[in-house]
């Protein structure tokens, strides 16, 4: 078995992990470093030389795809939520405007001695 190519998808798993956790605990700032690591991993696996069945039965082992998968929808969920809260912040902003501007427009000013 590859030892070399066990490592890096251990590795690789481990990072996984630490990009689950980061996104669970609304760590947005790491994420750019763990996503540029684990992106070096993958570079490093794809240069390797290897068996496509060593791989799936490492990947298996590991639990990779469970991983990759629970992953993609934790991050579709995270940008989901942040779109709806954009969306949301940009209505009100909206909303405060066009009242501001309605009240401004509509007021009528007297300006008479008594």
């Amino acid at each position: 078995m590859n030892l070399e190519l066990k490592a890096a998808l251990n590795s690789y798993r481990e990072h996984t992990i630490e990009l689950l956790e980061a996104l669970e605990n609304d760590n947005i700032d790491s994420l750019e470093g763990l996503l540029a690591k684990r992106q070096e991993l993958i570079q490093l696996i794809n240069s390797m030389k290897y068996d496509k069945k060593e791989f799936s039965l490492i990947c298996s082992e590991y639990k990779l795809p469970a991983l990759e998968q629970k992953l993609t929808m934790m991050t579709k969920t995270k940008m989901d939520s942040s779109k709806r809260e954009m969306e949301r912040f940009q209505d009100r902003k909206i909303a405060s405007k066009s009242y501001g501007k309605n009240l401004n427009n509509d007021s009528i000013f007297f300006n008479k001695k008594i």
